[in-house]
């Protein structure tokens, strides 16, 4: 998993990632350990665990955010072991 601790390297990584993904469906967004809340109508997503963003070629963006200033991210496969 990569961290980005600067915003200059989130950019990169998502400038390079929506190359990667242009014109690919999202198939399914989801994590192990979800907690939902509403509020103003909305429903809010908020976890401590990642969260997988499937998409249709079966590779996942994998997005773990436990720090305010460390964002951790990846693209690739899962394996068995998740």
């Amino acid at each position: 998993m990569v961290e980005l601790s600067k915003a200059s390297e989130a950019k990169k990584f998502f400038d390079d990632l929506l190359i990667k993904v242009d014109g690919m469906q999202i198939k399914s967004i989801c994590s192990f350990c979800p907690s939902f809340d509403s509020h103003a109508g909305y429903r809010i997503y908020s976890d401590c665990s990642p969260i997988y963003i499937e998409f249709e070629n079966g590779q996942y963006l994998i997005i773990e955010y436990p720090f305010i200033d460390s964002l951790r991210v990846e693209f690739r496969m899962l394996d068995a072991k998740e």
